[in-house]
């Protein structure tokens, strides 16, 4: 399987067919317990190769490789309410912290009037566990796209955002792909509801399907297996 640049790919499957578990190796947050001897995973970007994922890179060096190029909007919201909403946001985008700095306060700003969550300085000095549902889901989306990542993984957004969340979601990664040269990665069991609301914005974006399925031979040495790859673009 390939991941192209400026592309929309959808991995599906059935529950516990392992969707996140290669979502996760493929964002570089968890390893492949066994692969075989013919496979490679290699990161590039603008015809420049970064590394080989099979080669071993320091826990370091993934995570450098991680805050410079992949975005995540993972299940649930995963914000730390130890922390306060700028400080969120200020932890991805490792911006120096300094909260009277223009630059710093008007890249945040966008971002929060892009996923419409406009807040005021007091209210960004809370804690997201003052939020509501739906305004930590628009946090956490603002917090995916905040650096304007080359790859955003997105784990079952149907799952834990309202249809009105994953309207949203889908017009701004469409802007990420489009203006952004973005890639999008999204992990779902719902394809045919998600894809309706890509439908809806009637943009051009190049679109894949990969569906994965549980080996019929032996599901307990065989992860996952690609059944299919379709295209799905959608034309103007």
């Amino acid at each position: 399987m390939g991941i192209r640049e400026e592309s929309l790919t959808f991995i599906t499957g059935k529950s516990g067919v392992g969707k996140s578990t290669l979502l996760n190796i493929l964002g570089l947050l968890d390893l492949a317990e066994s692969i075989n001897n013919n496979s490679f995973l290699k990161f590039k970007y603008n015809d420049e190769e970064f590394f080989d994922y099979l080669k071993k890179i320091s826990n370091a060096e993934k995570t450098l490789f991680r805050r410079s190029y992949f975005g995540f909007l993972p299940q649930g919201d995963h914000l730390l309410n130890t922390l306060s909403i700028w400080e969120n946001l200020m932890l991805v985008a490792q911006l120096p912290q300094k909260p009277n700095d223009s630059k710093v306060s008007t890249e945040i700003d966008n971002v929060l009037k892009k996923v419409g969550l406009e807040l005021n300085d007091n209210r960004l000095n809370l804690s997201p566990f003052n939020l509501s549902g739906g305004q930590k889901q628009r946090l956490s989306l603002a917090r995916a796209i905040l650096c304007e990542p080359k790859v955003i993984f997105v784990d079952e957004p149907t799952v834990y955002l309202d249809d009105d969340s994953v309207e949203l979601s889908v017009k701004l990664f469409i802007e990420c792909i489009s203006k952004h040269k973005c890639s999008v990665i999204i992990v779902s069991h719902e394809f045919n509801k998600l894809w309706s609301f890509f439908k809806k914005e009637r943009s051009n974006i190049n679109a894949e399907r990969i569906h994965l399925k549980n080996s019929e031979k032996n599901e307990s040495d065989v992860f996952w297996c690609i059944e299919n790859v379709k295209t799905v673009k959608r034309k103007t």
